[in-house]
């Protein structure tokens, strides 16, 4: 089989497998395997890995089985640290779920989105007492539910899924340690506008 180059569609679920098991540390495995997320950002954003999308005129549904495969794998990876006690595999995976929210397909968002909001609500309960944690679940959470609003047919669904945020949000806004991490990084956001 010839490849083109890296953009070849045919590459896309090999280079993704290739991520999940070099780069993006395993639940099960104890030892201290580092994520450089932001090469793994970098790789699915720029090649498309999680789109599921095979350019026009191609009809092969070998690819599409192989790709459908290695995007369900990644997801299965990717909520089992979601849900992890360990808080840096917890955070890894939760900043790589609102990629995946962010670059998967139309039909596997749709399918997935109340699994991948419920994983997500768990994680900004009071049980969870990383503020690092809580960051990145608005974050990923605010990626999901930004792509959704596009969608004006679950828009009643995503309404109702919205609607269970109020009362973690205000209980968070009202704990001291995590309303200064507010404070501090919305200073942030302010000083480098007005530069």
């Amino acid at each position: 089989m010839e490849y083109q180059d890296v953009y070849d569609v045919k590459l896309k679920p090999k280079i993704l497998e290739y991520l999940m098991n070099d780069q993006i540390p395993n639940e099960n495995d104890h030892s201290p395997q580092q994520c450089d997320l932001q090469r793994v950002v970098n790789a699915i954003n720029n090649l498309g890995l999680l789109s599921e999308s095979l350019p026009e005129g191609t009809k092969n549904s070998k690819i599409c089985e192989d790709w459908a495969i290695a995007v369900d794998s990644w997801v299965h990876r990717v909520l089992s640290l979601v849900s992890s006690s360990r808080s840096r595999k917890c955070w890894t995976g939760i900043c790589l779920l609102g990629v995946t929210c962010r670059e998967c397909s139309s039909n596997r968002l749709l399918a997935w989105y109340p699994v991948w909001f419920d994983k997500l609500l768990a994680n900004i309960q009071p049980a969870s007492d990383y503020i690092s944690v809580k960051v990145a679940t608005f974050a990923s959470l605010l990626d999901l539910l930004k792509r959704l609003g596009k969608y004006s047919e679950i828009k009643k669904d995503v309404t109702v899924q919205a609607g269970k945020l109020i009362q973690p949000v205000l209980d968070l806004l009202l704990d001291s340690e995590f309303s200064e991490v507010l404070m501090v990084s919305s200073r942030q956001c302010y000083f480098t506008a007005s530069f």
